[in-house]
């Protein structure tokens, strides 16, 4: 398969930023060999390893997945994509094994695994990949709300799937305290196929933090997830939407995707029962309006009054009436749900 993609390869090198660098879609396609999925269209699995670039931020490796119809458009966005680094983990069984734990990279590969690495690490993700989803996020909890929360969700037909950005203690002293209904409240989510992600264990700023707090901030919120509901996010948001001074690398480095948003309600500057009109116009006014060409990941909280109890009811009437569908971040990015977690 080399010999037949690297010369094309090459051949494209100064036209890969182009607004269609593969003309000869179907003959690379048809060479390479096809995965057919509703979330991610065309994608392939390439088995080389090319060292150029697109515009700084393309990195061909072995095994790496190509949505082919969007980097035909010029889109390279998506494909800075690289495994976990073993040097993070130094001194525990948490590497690369860990995160992909039945990785085969061989042509057989399962496409639920190598969708998931079409999404990638390394960078802030604050769009949908897949037009017509409205991703729903919400933040800080679990806490007093989120129940009422899961309850709205679920009384829509069909019901909605979010995904939360927990926090193991922030607004609650810990999540896997049986005496709390916090522990039930996460096999809820998990159990109505929303996902869970992390926010971290404590809301700590990671981009003040060391390497050394990321980590803790990370694995700490993982283990106790795990305990409890026998999974570790492999998706995160940094507290304050601010990931700078190394935090970056060091969340590549534990294979996460981070993932901010593109609408923020600014819900938490408005709770109450006159100010969260205030949120809920600038929702309208911040979404696309057009499903063939826009989608959304919105920020909220689960952690608010307001927010649950008329914010989230107005954003699905709007939402629905302007065409959008709603699906969990994994699934705006067309990650199946065997990829959001380790």
């Amino acid at each position: 398969m080399s010999d037949i993609v690297g010369p094309y390869m090459q051949a494209q090198e100064d036209e890969r930023c182009n607004a269609n660098p593969f003309p000869s879609m179907s003959a690379l396609t048809g060479a390479l060999g096809i995965i057919l999925d509703d979330h991610l269209k065309w994608a392939c699995e390439i088995g080389l390893a090319a060292r150029t670039t697109c515009s700084g931020k393309l990195k061909w490796q072995s095994n790496t997945v190509v949505d082919l119809l969007a980097f035909s458009r010029g889109d390279c966005s998506l494909f800075k994509v690289s495994p976990p680094s073993r040097e993070w983990y130094p001194n525990n069984n948490n590497g690369p094994d860990n995160h992909y734990p039945n990785q085969d990279t061989s042509s057989s590969s399962s496409s639920s695994y190598l969708l998931h690495r079409a999404v990638p690490t390394g960078q802030v993700i604050t769009h949908c990949t897949i037009p017509g989803i409205v991703a729903l996020t919400f933040d800080d909890g679990p806490y007093i709300y989120t129940s009422q929360l899961l309850d709205t969700l679920a009384s829509y037909s069909p019901p909605i799937r979010a995904t939360f950005f927990v926090n193991g203690a922030n607004w609650v002293s810990g999540i896997d305290d049986e005496s709390t209904p916090y522990p039930s409240i996460l096999r809820r989510m998990l159990s109505e196929g929303h996902q869970i992600a992390s926010h971290t264990w404590s809301h700590l700023d990671l981009t003040t933090a060391t390497t050394a707090q990321r980590v803790e901030q990370v694995t700490k919120l993982e283990d106790v997830l795990q305990r409890v509901v026998g999974i570790k996010p492999r998706y995160i948001r940094p507290p304050y939407a601010t990931c700078e001074n190394g935090c970056l690398e060091d969340l590549e480095g534990m294979g996460l995707h981070v993932v901010n948003f593109d609408v923020d309600t600014k819900d938490y500057e408005n709770d109450s029962q006159a100010g969260i009109q205030v949120s809920v116009d600038k929702f309208n006014n911040e979404l696309g309006s057009n499903p063939q060409t826009d989608s959304a990941i919105v920020l909220s909280h689960d952690v608010h009054r307001w927010t649950v109890e008329r914010l989230v009811g107005e954003m699905v009437a709007t939402l629905r009436a302007r065409g959008f569908g709603t699906g969990t971040v994994g699934e705006c990015l067309g990650d199946p749900q065997s990829g959001w977690y380790a």
